[in-house]
């Protein structure tokens, strides 16, 4: 299983890198990735209607606004590039934490 921490805060920055370090002093490896997206809530379209399309557009400006950071701590430096596809929100972020 591999972990992702996130702050409930916008320009989290530097608390992630700091604990990033701690961490890596540690033996366990880090990495830092921009918030994940969120997903279209195109699938809601047969019972709301086009209104999906309202909140695909409220997710994506708040997203644009916070810039909020992610912390993904796992052993195996290999799985370094699965997270920053996830984080990319080109692959199912489930599948990556286990």
């Amino acid at each position: 299983m591999l972990p992702a921490f996130g702050f409930a805060e916008s320009n989290n920055g530097a608390a992630v890198e700091t604990l990033s370090g701690i961490l890596s002093s540690q033996g366990l490896c880090g990495l830092v990735t921009d918030a994940i997206p969120f997903p279209s809530n195109e699938c809601l379209k047969d019972s709301i209607g086009d209104l999906f399309e309202v909140f695909d557009r409220i997710y994506a400006e708040s997203h644009s606004r916070h810039r909020a950071q992610l912390l993904w701590v796992f052993r195996d430096s290999q799985q370094k590039g699965q997270i920053r596809i996830a984080a990319e929100g080109q692959l199912e972020v489930g599948l990556v934490l286990g």
